[in-house]
């Protein structure tokens, strides 16, 4: 465990000190999650899905992805009652509650708890639940508190449109067609040196989009939202998978994945949406130093 930690902080730090530094653009990042995700990250989704054993009773993950995801969702409005928030800062603060960080840090996080075995479940909580759901729960609230630009309509066909570009949504299916067709050994190996790239530029790209902007009211928010994000939800889905009689890499995985820090698309549809950006950004930063602490601890808590 120590040195799993060590590893995720040496690489956001490092990333870190190279956008303060000046050495790399403020766009590095976006850069680095697109080769991510249109590169990387669906070899690594494919092999996960193709080479495991699934079943009809795993759609109960993502069912549990959209229940964490509504639970956010009230927990974020909870907090913008209490803080009497205004509408814009409102909307920030329900994204990055209800909205976990499944596919960039979720992965990594389960590979390196767990091993490939759990990746599997983890990738069904993700595609099929929590992206899904940030995709059309996170875009409603963010249009409903916000104000939309040009082009951002919310209607179903932009919602389709906008899951038909998720590659690996793509590698889900396709692994899952493929299921039980052997790959040539060429072909595996070069998926899997393709997926292990993953992690580090992930975690590279983490710490280039850390920015710190604000004083202690925005962080105060932020604490509750941590709170929120990375205690209540994940508590949530460990009490109601305790009473479900799933297998214990399922059970891990929805947990671990319940707890994600804030994901970058609250930051993202703040932006699009003319939300308050910096309390989206002071949220996925809080959740992002706080989550060091409390993914040790799920892990530890589910064994």
């Amino acid at each position: 465990m120590p040195g799993l930690v060590l590893f995720v902080v040496t690489l956001i730090g490092a990333g870190y000190l190279l956008r303060r530094s000046g050495r790399v653009r403020a766009e590095t990042a976006r850069d680095l999650n697109e080769i991510v995700f249109m590169v990387t990250l669906p070899p690594l989704v494919f092999r996960a899905v193709h080479g495991a054993g699934m079943s009809w009773s795993m759609l109960v993950l993502p069912g549990l992805a959209w229940g964490a995801t509504l639970l956010g969702v009230a927990l974020g409005w909870l907090v913008a009652r209490a803080m009497r928030l205004d509408r814009a800062s409102a909307g920030a603060v329900v994204l990055a509650t209800a909205f976990g960080n499944t596919t960039f840090f979720g992965y990594p996080v389960v590979l390196a708890f767990y091993g490939p075995d759990h990746l599997a479940p983890a990738v069904l909580y993700d595609l099929l639940g929590a992206s899904i759901a940030a995709n059309s729960i996170g875009v409603l609230v963010a249009s409903l508190c916000g104000q939309s630009e040009a082009g951002s309509g919310i209607g179903v066909g932009a919602t389709l449109r906008r899951l038909a570009r998720l590659p690996p949504l793509w590698a889900l299916g396709l692994g899952l067609a493929l299921r039980g067709v052997p790959l040539p050994t060429a072909v595996d190996d070069v998926l899997r040196h393709m997926g292990v790239a993953t992690v580090p530029i992930i975690m590279l790209s983490i710490g280039m989009s850390l920015e710190v902007r604000h004083g202690p009211r925005a962080w105060g928010v932020a604490a509750l939202v941590a709170a929120g994000r990375l205690l209540v939800v994940p508590g949530a889905v460990f009490a109601v998978t305790g009473t479900l009689d799933l297998p214990p890499e399922w059970r891990r995985a929805a947990v671990i994945q319940a707890g994600m820090p804030s994901m970058f698309f609250a930051l993202t549809l703040s932006l699009l949406f003319r939300l308050r950006v910096e309390l989206a950004l002071d949220a996925i930063v809080a959740t992002l130093v706080a989550g060091v602490a409390t993914l040790p601890f799920w892990h530890w808590l589910l064994g």
